[in-house]
């Protein structure tokens, strides 16, 4: 189950990179999931969130 969450944060936090899909993420509130995942003991899940904090903070808005 561990090793499901963290491929789909990892997956979230690649589709975080492409513009395009900036209103789907607002719609989906993806920016608080990744902000709740940096509160986990888990480095591997902090640094996905982390990681798709960054590709937000990237793009436009």
């Amino acid at each position: 189950m561990f090793k499901a969450k963290q491929q789909t944060l990892a997956n979230l936090a690649n589709f975080a990179y492409d513009p395009v899909n900036y209103e789907y993420m607002k719609q989906l509130h993806l920016i608080d999931l990744f902000l709740a995942q940096l509160s986990e003991d888990s480095e591997e899940l902090i640094h996905f969130a982390l990681s798709g904090l960054c590709n937000i903070s990237c793009g436009k808005n």
